[in-house]
């Protein structure tokens, strides 16, 4: 009986470190994927970062030529130049 008990009892300790040894080796691929998740979702940002700064480039450009115009009308509403 005591060897029985025995052989039991090393039984449950290695089903214990099984599962052990499985949780830890799932923990770090779900770590891993989750920062390859994260990566992905930095250069997602990145892109739409680039492609905000080239749409505002182009507005201050557009609005810059707006606001030019204005201050030459200006000046000839004024009298200050012409055409």
């Amino acid at each position: 009986m005591k060897k029985y008990l025995l052989y039991a009892l090393g039984e449950i300790v290695l089903v214990v470190l099984g599962i052990l040894i499985a949780v830890s080796i799932n923990e770090g691929i779900q770590d891993r994927k989750a920062r390859a998740a994260e990566i992905e979702n930095y250069r997602l940002i990145i892109a739409d970062l680039r492609g905000d700064l080239k749409l505002f480039k182009d507005y201050d450009k557009q609005f810059k030529g707006m606001l030019n115009a204005y201050y030459k009308m200006n000046d000839i509403a004024q009298g200050k130049g012409d055409f």
